[in-house]
């Protein structure tokens, strides 16, 4: 069975997105925005989603 993998990188003059989804596997959560308290939401919110 082929894993199911996304990926979708978009960037813009303000932003620079990366995104990258497995969703066959359980992982690691990577979350970088420059800004502490919303990579701190969008970790807890990623590890807890499932």
């Amino acid at each position: 069975m082929s894993s199911r993998v996304a990926e979708v990188h978009r960037t813009t003059e303000e932003t620079d997105v990366l995104i990258r989804l497995n969703i066959d596997e359980c992982g690691s959560v990577n979350v970088d925005t420059g800004v502490e308290v919303m990579d701190v939401l969008l970790n807890a919110m990623a590890e807890n989603a499932g």
